[in-house]
């Protein structure tokens, strides 16, 4: 398709077909130079003519990649290059996703202000845009937010929005019923989390039967460790400790094979020392 698209001189298909590689490399290849390279040749394109969506989703990517790779300086200056360019061509979408990059590299820092900042000029802006699912990422992001810094309280309005968004989703297009298993199980598993931290057991299990459905359809095995992390969460606030450790050692073994940055094996190994303090096993949680 590049190849076709350079012979006829058709910058648009150019770009449209370097969008495509980019991902491909960025899914597959694991491999940041790789991604850096389409990324910088495809910008270049899509900048030449003009397709801003393409440009900024390109380097939203690139972003992606330096955060997974936890180079977060690097993701930084690229996400205040993309949030200059995009007030200059007044581009709403290319701001929400500047300001959704650098929540992540400030959360990736510990900067927790800046971070907050970054997500609320995100949620100001995400309701000027049409991209429901760039809609969604900001309101996910918000909620990992709140999780990471255990302020669950503050997760009870973003769940309300999130869940009138999936809603309108499946509306607006029937079909991604099929395809937002993964999403439905990431917003149950902040439920669980919100109502489990708010003593509201009976809500909380209404929830973990909705993860459940979402869970066995999952098509990123990732996310499975999620209902794991969230039972287990649950468990102990229910005072339940000795289900919570063995929730937390199967949670341990998913999260060594597990590249999601909300259930990793840190998140998992706080929770553990939680639960022993819970227990009062104070020697075993130090």
């Amino acid at each position: 398709m590049l190849d076709e698209a350079k012979r006829q001189k058709v910058d648009t298909m150019q770009a449209m077909a370097l969008a495509f590689i980019v991902n491909h490399h960025y899914m597959y290849d694991d491999n940041l130079d790789s991604v850096a390279y389409w990324v910088n040749y495809g910008m270049k394109v899509a900048s030449k003519c003009k397709e801003w969506q393409m440009y900024f989703e390109m380097q939203y990517t690139l972003v992606n990649t330096y955060i997974y790779n936890e180079r977060f300086e690097y993701a930084l200056d690229e996400a205040n290059k993309m949030l200059a360019l995009a007030k200059k061509q007044s581009y709403n979408d290319g701001m929400v996703k500047a300001y959704i990059s650098m929540s992540l590299s400030y959360i990736g820092t510990r900067r927790w202000r800046e971070a907050d900042n970054a997500l609320k000029s995100a949620h100001k802006l995400m309701y000027h845009s049409k991209d429901l699912s760039m809609q969604f990422t900001v309101l996910m992001q918000i909620l990992n937010y709140y999780i990471t810094i255990d302020k669950y309280g503050m997760m009870k309005e973003p769940l309300k929005e999130i869940d009138a968004l999936v809603i309108k989703m499946i509306e607006q297009i029937p079909e991604m019923a099929i395809t937002l298993n993964d999403h439905r199980l990431f917003v149950e598993y902040c439920h669980i989390i919100y109502w489990s931290s708010m003593k509201d057991f009976a809500k909380a299990k209404e929830h973990e039967k909705l993860a459940k459905t979402y869970n066995e359809k999952l098509t990123y095995p990732n996310y499975k460790s999620l209902l794991v992390n969230a039972q287990c969460y649950m468990m102990m606030q229910m005072g339940r400790y000795e289900e919570a450790l063995e929730l937390n050692d199967k949670a341990l073994v998913m999260a060594k094979k597990n590249v999601v940055k909300f259930a990793n094996t840190m998140q998992c190994l706080r929770m553990r020392a939680d639960i022993l303090y819970e227990s009062k096993q104070y020697d075993k949680a130090l």
